[in-house]
């Protein structure tokens, strides 16, 4: 129907950035209090851990895939736990303590938390402060998920090995998986631009975890090293591979992909996993993948069968293939559901969530977050402030925002109650795997707008917030700019300074184009300040031909708001002279006046000069002024009409049911456009057609009842009969209710239908409307 575009952004994986944790012993009388209220169905009021100033109440969204590889979960930092280390104590719900480690924990990115297997029910996580966090042991009876450390500026295995679970620099990187989801043991060089502006940067990479053998026995191990599209070596200066603590020496065995590599026995069950990797692009760009071949593997799961014209024709295509899902160990989730100080007062803490993307062509793209203040566990007064910029501010607890693809921006949020407050820094990386937004669909239009409106609002009043959109950040926004759905945004940028700002950058069509829709809204929401508006945009425009545009649009005000048809005329007829688009929709305009002045001779004679001059019809004219009769056409109540019907009635049908089309699906501007061209080319089907419905139907669309109800009762009461008139009145009532006028007017209208519309079926959907009312 009318498509504004979809927008996507190609396949790639987010990067999760995180913290820390630790255990304390708990009162066997607190546990049993904590399980009491739990099975009382209470909200858990006590405080575990006395010298724990913060905790968080955690849910599973994910189980594990073995009872031992335990439970993960991020507890957000950017400044607000205890330090000078953050350490975990974990409770479940039966009241038990659990054991609980630190993965990984850096104040800009977070604390990772390991804890084992705990009884149904959420957990609380509670936070307090040491000297040393609880870093997980070797020891450990956890096995969980293959982690994966990454610091860059360094490119070397020796480095690679020194890096260490825990307290950790913001150049040192976590992830709980590896990169790619098709090769679950695979790292590559993007990595480091994923996770930050690196572009590419020499970096070390640990990972470090458990996987399971399936298929016990003889299994051949292969590191494989890419340089750029073609296998490389895998130096031990590139890669080194330890399984249960024992390094595998790599030999080349074969020429094929996954030929290098090492044989060893494994037994039936989990494995360590270690792998230290490095890169430096400036040199090799290299990225790594580990292979396996267990003694089972069939030629199918190693690239099928070679063909005739290579080597080793009708053997296996690879050495080695890629490990399975269900040969990679994976730890549950947890998921932050609330967080409470212990003394009452608010604390700061968000969560950022991609949901739409802004991404055409070659364009920079964007992703617009949904940024949420974690409420739960807050005080009930408590408010947030988002700081996005130097300069842009919102008070709100939840908005939306558009922030630059594969680039971190720094949000801080401030929570805060009376005298107290807290204040959350956090760096938020945009970047979401396969998201796909429709700006066809009316849900993400009104996410796009409500991201534009955040965007508008956080700035100064006396600011320019749009100083660094890039042109199609400005088309979407003018694409879906409507005057029915973007009061918000209009109110923003005109009741405040902004507009003075934002125009000086502003080209003439974009700034016209965002004018003309506030009108459309001003002109209805504050009739008397839009004539002042109108009168100020005027005196301050140096085109003439806008003027005169502003001139008929302050005839419309005239005209439809405040029924000065005197002066609306006398303007108007300073603006008929000469040809050409303006002249003809001033004819129109002041033929519009005479409709609704009631002389419907004098409306059709000026609408048929427009008409005649776009040559598409003829009207033939009577010496009296009226029109000759058309079985064919509608009548006035006052003369007759006739256009060539052979030629208007095909496009006019197919225009009003497109336009129709148009406004159900949301897409006013569009058809605010189609209706200009329909009333320039067929001026004569505001009394002959159904354009007067049609356009009614607009104005009710956007909220302007007030001018669809004056057009509607001038056609009303202009002509005889039409299919169209029993509509007619079924939106002049409509229009009536939504502006809370009185029974008795709808009583009126009630009644000069049954007289036009004797026995018809719209009489009694008139009665009981105005019975409801």
């Amino acid at each position: 129907m009318c498509d504004r575009k979809k927008t996507r952004i190609g396949d790639g994986f987010n990067m999760g950035k995180l913290k820390k944790n630790r255990r304390l012993p708990i009162h066997t009388a607190c546990m049993l209090l904590f399980y009491a209220s739990l099975v009382a169905g209470a909200e858990n009021t006590q405080w575990h851990v006395q010298d724990a100033p913060l905790r968080f109440r955690v849910s599973h969204t994910q189980k594990p895939s073995v009872d031992s590889a335990g439970y993960f979960v991020t507890i957000p930092d950017g400044g607000i736990l205890p330090g000078p280390a953050p350490i975990s104590v974990v409770i479940d719900a039966s009241g038990r303590e659990i054991d609980s480690y630190c993965l990984y924990q850096n104040r800009t990115y977070g604390f990772v938390v390991l804890y084992g297997k705990p009884t149904d029910g959420d957990v609380l996580i509670y936070i307090k402060g040491g000297n040393q966090p609880n870093i997980f042991p070797t020891d450990s009876d956890l096995t969980p998920s293959v982690l994966c450390y990454i610091q860059t500026g360094r490119a070397s295995t020796a480095a690679a090995k020194q890096i260490q679970m825990g307290p950790a620099k913001n150049s040192t990187q976590f992830r709980r998986h590896f990169v790619a989801k098709d090769d679950p043991m695979a790292i590559s060089s993007d990595l480091t631009r994923q996770l930050k502006e690196y572009d590419g940067q020499p970096y070390a990479a640990r990972l470090s975890g458990y996987f399971v053998t399936r298929n016990p026995g003889r299994t051949w191990i292969a590191p494989i090293v890419f340089q750029g599209k073609n296998q490389a070596e895998a130096k031990a200066d590139i890669v080194e591979v330890f399984i249960d603590g024992n390094r595998i020496t790599p030999r080349k065995e074969s020429p094929k992909s996954g030929g290098t590599g090492a044989w060893i026995e494994l037994k039936s069950g989990l494995h360590k996993l270690d792998i230290y990797h490095a890169n430096d692009p400036r040199s090799e760009f290299s990225n790594f993948l580990l292979a396996l071949r267990t003694p089972n593997t069939s030629d199918a799961e190693l690239g099928g069968t070679r063909p005739d014209d290579l080597s080793m024709a009708g053997t296996a295509m690879w050495a080695a293939r890629r490990f399975r899902n269900d040969e990679i160990v994976r730890s549950g989730a947890g998921k932050v559901k609330s967080i409470e100080s212990r003394d009452g007062k608010p604390t700061a803490c968000f969560t950022a969530r991609a949901k739409e993307v802004l991404w055409f062509g070659d364009d920079k793209p964007y992703l617009i977050y949904e940024l949420a203040a974690m409420k739960d566990g807050n005080p009930k007064n408590t408010k947030y402030i988002w700081q996005l910029s130097d300069n842009a501010t919102i008070e709100d607890d939840v908005i939306t925002w558009l922030l630059p693809w594969f680039r971190e921006t720094a949000i801080s949020l401030t929570a805060f109650e009376g005298n107290a407050k807290s204040v959350c820094t956090v760096p938020v990386f945009a970047f979401e795997e396969g998201l796909f937004s429709d700006l066809n669909n009316s849900s993400t239009q009104e996410t796009f707008r409500n991201a534009y409106f955040n965007m508008l609002r956080a700035f100064p009043s006396d600011g320019n917030p749009t100083a660094t959109w890039s042109p199609r950040t400005w088309q979407t926004f003018l694409d879906l700019l409507e005057p029915g759905t973007s009061k918000l945004i209009l109110a923003e940028i005109f009741g405040t300074r902004k507009w003075e700002a934002m125009k000086k950058a502003l080209d003439p069509e974009r700034m016209r184009i965002i004018e003309d829709v506030f009108y459309q809204w001003f002109s209805y929401k504050s009739p008397e300040k839009c004539l002042t508006w109108l009168d100020q945009v005027r005196k301050a425009e140096k085109s003439a031909e806008r003027r005169k545009e502003l001139d008929l649009m302050k005839a419309e005000v005239l005209m439809y708001r405040f029924d000065n048809l005197k002066e609306a005329r006398s303007m108007l007829l300073r603006s008929i002279s000469g040809l050409g688009r303006l002249a003809n929709l001033a004819r129109i305009r002041l033929g519009d006046v005479e409709f609704l002045a009631g002389d419907y001779n004098k409306a059709v004679e000026l609408y048929g000069q427009v008409q005649d001059r776009v040559k598409h019809s003829e009207i033939v004219r009577n010496g009296s002024g009226s029109v000759s009769p058309n079985p064919a056409r509608i009548s006035l109540r006052g003369g007759h009409i006739t256009p060539d019907w052979r030629i208007g009635a095909v496009r006019e049908t197919a225009g009003a049911e497109t336009i129709r089309k148009l406004i159900d699906e949301g897409y006013m501007r569009e058809a605010f456009v189609a209706l200009q061209t329909w009333e320039q080319e067929f001026p004569l089907t505001k009394i002959a057609g159904n354009y007067i419905v049609t356009e009614a139907k607009f104005y009710m669309k956007i909220g302007d009842y007030a001018r669809a109800r004056k057009a509607l009762e001038a056609y009303a009461k202009a002509v005889d009969m039409t299919n169209d008139l029993p509509d007619a009145f079924r939106m002049i009532a409509d229009c009536m209710i939504k502006m809370n006028e009185p029974m008795q007017k709808l009583d009126e209208l009630v009644k000069e239908a049954e007289k036009r519309l004797p026995n018809h079926t719209v009489i009694p959907e008139l009665r009981a409307a105005a019975k409801r009312k």
